[in-house]
């Protein structure tokens, strides 16, 4: 499964459904990323993203890179121009596709309070 990205600044979280984050509504341009660190072969890199979402707006998905990290770490970005959607739970589902034609999927949610 992937892992949320790691970082000082990580809102990830994980219940009995999965992995969520929460973002006040009305939230203003944000990205959310998923590292496929571990999952990928060494010579294999994320092509393509795409993201849909019942209800909420996805503005684009796009693969991206970490520089100066060792091992293969591709991230799927996931990006929203406005979270202005009633307070609540909505999932996100999004499919990466490989160099080597290989097919992750997956989804997260979104708590907007």
């Amino acid at each position: 499964m992937a892992q949320a990205y790691q970082s000082e600044n990580t809102q990830w979280r994980r219940d009995n459904l999965g992995h969520y984050i929460s973002f006040p509504q009305g939230t203003q341009y944000i990205e959310v990323s998923i590292n496929f660190e571990n999952q990928l072969e060494a010579s294999e890199v994320i092509d393509d993203v795409v993201a849909t979402s019942d209800s909420l707006d996805i503005n684009t998905a796009f693969p991206f890179f970490l520089s100066g990290r060792e091992g293969n770490y591709q991230l799927a970005v996931i990006q929203f121009n406005l979270l202005d959607n009633d307070p609540g739970w909505y999932t996100v589902s999004f499919s990466v596709t490989t160099n080597q034609d290989r097919v992750y999927r997956r989804h997260f949610r979104i708590n907007i309070t």
